[in-house]
């Protein structure tokens, strides 16, 4: 506004000063007012689109800003988690790992040498200290008949079942 102001005022002053023009060199410069009046209002309407969109971009590039501190800090986050993750968990999935094989082959070497005790009675064979068949029960008795042993054999081996004392009651 300023400009038309200044620009109104300098025509005026121009025209005043000069004596008497004529009605066709009066026109002319009319004319030509309205052309650079009309120019000036074209020249601030693009002006103060060009200072929205600057104020739309200003907006828009702060957003991205935020948006890039953001992503950025996530960033560091994940190559941090990587990180650690390279440096102590699979440092530890590999520690693991060995202790786990290692408890397998403890466990493997304890069934091999305890396989016999675990199979214990699945197979027929006969006690030969007592002379009994599988699983059968032999009843032995001492020289004199006061005691009774009981022994059964179980997969080759003899168990004791019990002793009875063979007294008669002291009255």
């Amino acid at each position: 506004m300023n400009r038309r102001l200044a620009f109104a005022v300098t025509t005026v002053a121009i025209l005043a000063a000069v004596p008497a023009f004529s009605q066709s060199a009066e026109r002319n410069v009319d004319l030509q007012f309205r052309r650079v009046d009309q120019r000036i209002s074209r020249i601030e309407k693009q002006n103060e689109q060009i200072f929205q969109d600057m104020r739309q971009m200003q907006r828009t590039f702060e957003d991205l800003k935020k948006k890039q501190t953001s992503l950025d800090d996530k960033f560091a986050q994940i190559t941090d988690d990587i990180a650690r993750l390279r440096n102590t968990e699979i440092a530890n999935l590999a520690a693991t790992d060995v202790q786990l094989a290692n408890k397998v082959e403890a466990i493997n070497q304890l069934v091999e040498k305890e396989t016999p005790v675990w199979n214990w009675g699945s197979q027929n064979r006969d006690c030969k200290d007592i002379s009994v068949k599988h699983q059968q029960i032999q009843t032995v008795k001492s020289a004199d008949g006061n005691y009774t042993l009981r022994y059964i054999c179980f997969d080759g081996r003899s168990i004791h079942l019990g002793t009875e004392v063979n007294l008669p009651p002291k009255q």
